[in-house]
């Protein structure tokens, strides 16, 4: 789905990212598409229906902005975590 975005720089993400540079690839983006889905489902559906006064849609975007800052990113693997220095 995602490959399919176009942000108006003349094409796909994915055709010009070519190194997952895409803010959409990120972790703690897909937690918060998971974890926020319906509140971001709703405010989609407020815009599609108000094209025109995008502002009616103010009350959908705050609740999918209040669930977003409740999500928690996970932390990495142990093994992709930075390890202490061993003493010299």
């Amino acid at each position: 789905m995602h490959g399919d975005l176009d942000f108006g720089w003349g094409g796909p993400v994915q055709q010009k990212s070519g190194l997952l540079r895409c803010p959409l690839c990120s972790p703690v983006i897909r937690q918060i598409r998971q974890a926020c889905a319906e509140p971001f489902e709703a405010f989609e559906e407020c815009l599609r229906q108000n094209e025109a006064n995008t502002s009616n849609c103010a009350e959908p975007v705050r609740r999918f902005l209040q669930c977003a800052e409740q999500v928690q990113p996970r932390s990495p693997p142990a093994t992709m975590q930075a390890q202490p220095l061993p003493a010299s």
